[in-house]
């Protein structure tokens, strides 16, 4: 299927020395800041249009690692306290981040977590095509995010670059009907590229080398 890009979106963890991060976001973990900013950066949609037609919008979002930290945060307070801090947990799921950017952007469309290894890039495209075809959306926010440098460097996996990035995607009739025709396609073949299987201490993938960076990167450089 073609699939009109109308919007990208990259906001790598280097960025969240210098981020402002809004008084509403205070108990978002990393994850969810990196990439809820990545997709302010790619929603480049009228956000009149956004706002009017919520049920319309999807958002998938792709995750190997999850919420490492705050999972080990979680189970770290749990073993030393005995107490299951509810706000930890909760931050903990792997669709946690998919929740809190719903939420923000106030999707009211399908939103999906998923997290199948070096298949998560080329699912999560296929999955917004599928939900494009089928016309359970108009417009679907694909994000990939993967946050755990600090415990990939503690297991001696050396140095990992870890963010998110973000496509908004289309059909070309709906890319037309919001004044977008000129819109580039989605180069298909390039998105559908998974992630190496890392030799060591999966699921410590580096984002940088999945197929919808790589697209984001191409459109946003």
């Amino acid at each position: 299927m073609t699939l009109k890009v109308l919007g990208a979106g990259i906001f790598l963890a280097a960025e969240l020395v210098d981020f402002a991060v809004p008084p509403a976001w205070r108990k978002a973990t990393r994850n969810m800041i990196m990439a809820t900013a990545s997709i302010q950066k790619a929603l480049t949609v009228d956000p009149r249009w956004l706002s009017d037609h919520s049920e319309r919008i999807a958002l998938v979002v792709g995750t190997c690692s999850g919420e490492l930290e705050t999972t080990a945060e979680f189970l770290n307070t749990l073993a030393t306290t005995g107490v299951a801090r509810p706000l930890l947990f909760q931050n903990s799921l792997h669709n946690a981040t998919a929740g809190f950017a719903t939420i923000h952007f106030k999707v009211r469309g399908p939103s999906l977590t998923l997290s199948s290894g070096g298949n998560t890039p080329s699912e999560c495209i296929l999955l917004a095509e599928n939900l494009i075809a089928a016309g359970q959306a108009d417009l679907c926010i694909v994000t990939l995010v993967e946050g755990h440098r600090r415990l990939a460097e503690a297991l001696g996996d050396g140095p990992i670059i870890e963010g998110a990035c973000t496509l908004i995607l289309s059909s070309p009739a709906m890319a037309e009907s919001l004044g977008r025709a000129g819109a580039p396609e989605l180069d298909r073949a390039a998105a559908l590229k998974n992630y190496p299987v890392p030799l060591e201490h999966p699921p410590f993938f580096k984002i940088t080398e999945s197929g919808p960076f790589a697209v984001a990167r191409g459109l946003t450089s």
